[in-house]
């Protein structure tokens, strides 16, 4: 289960980081990001925003793939609950 839930989460980050390579990309996806601000493609400080979000997005997903225990990612027990905390707040 716990694996599952790992895999689903990574997932989802993925997804979203081609979400936010769209939106640094030029799609009219505005309106579905940060509090729909903007009709339409994000200015450039809107896509600044989108890039700072990747390697954070990434970071999150492999912290906890390591903390459900898969191979190859030795990384310390408290990113995964860092990744959490931070999924949390969001």
């Amino acid at each position: 289960m716990t694996t599952s839930l790992a895999h689903l989460y990574a997932t989802i980050c993925l997804a979203t980081v081609f979400f936010q390579i769209g939106l640094i990309a030029g799609l009219p996806l505005g309106r579905y990001t940060q509090g729909g601000q903007h009709e339409g493609a994000l200015p450039l400080s809107g896509r600044i925003v989108a890039l700072v979000s990747i390697p954070i997005l990434l970071w999150m997903a492999l912290s906890i793939l390591s903390a459900a225990g898969f191979p190859g990612l030795d990384w310390p027990r408290w990113t995964g609950w860092a990744a959490f905390a931070v999924t949390c707040g969001i």
